[in-house]
């Protein structure tokens, strides 16, 4: 197989995985899994930390106003001198 179907880019991945590859790409990503045992292996992988880092991002909450108030903090206390 061509070094292009052994080779896949992960965005091309994440594109699949959001289901907005056109015809041509889903064909690339099918025939790259058939490639070999190691890409489908790869690709499930890749799935699993696509689907833990969405799950993770539902649950990072950031409160900015208190992340402002410790960074003026910082930024008020005197340098360290040596």
């Amino acid at each position: 197989m061509s070094d292009e179907i052994n080779n896949i880019k992960d965005e091309l991945l994440v594109k699949h995985l959001l289901q907005e590859c056109n015809a041509e790409e889903v064909l690339q990503v099918e025939q790259w899994l058939q490639a070999g045992d190691g890409n489908s292996l790869y690709y499930q992988q890749f799935k699993q930390i696509w689907e833990q880092s969405k799950a993770l991002e539902l649950t990072a909450v950031v409160n900015t106003d208190q992340a402002w108030l410790r960074l003026k903090q910082k930024m008020q206390r005197p340098a360290a001198t040596f």
